[in-house]
């Protein structure tokens, strides 16, 4: 859970996460200078940043920590409501999307004239050796 608070003069995030009945800390940080220069000023009227709107009410009650315990993580409750597609369509992973035909990083030792050879040529040197080994290995 990410929370923020103000301690002291300045404005900290805390990422916590229950454990039990305890509330354990993974990391609080202050705000940096570009998140303090936004709150200059404004920490001396906090009741008037207070939005209404923002509050906990019959439609968005506080959480408790029992709901806290019972928190399923979203796509788990996408699939049960809409299906698994739609979670499985909605699942954002991490990074760019992997190539059906992916290299294989691997460390490969040359002739420093071979390989200047190569980059000689400009950009895309790489693709252009992994052309010529491949030509080299469908003529045997």
């Amino acid at each position: 859970m990410l929370v923020f608070g103000v301690i002291g003069p300045r404005l900290h995030v805390a990422v916590v996460t229950y454990r039990g009945d305890n509330v354990h800390v993974i990391s609080l940080r202050k705000a940096n200078q570009k998140g303090s220069y936004f709150m200059d000023g404004k920490l001396d009227h906090l009741d008037e940043l207070d939005d209404p709107a923002s509050r906990p009410d019959e439609e968005n009650p506080e959480w408790t920590r029992e709901d806290m315990r019972g928190a399923r993580p979203a796509l788990e409750v996408i699939a049960e409501q809409w299906g698994p597609e739609v979670a499985e369509f909605l699942r954002c992973g991490r990074g760019r999307p992997t190539k059906p035909d992916r290299k294989v990083n691997q460390t490969l030792r040359l002739d420093p004239d071979v390989l200047e050879y190569f980059k000689q040529q400009g950009p895309g040197w790489q693709a252009r050796m992994n052309e010529a080994l491949r030509s080299f290995m469908e003529r045997k």
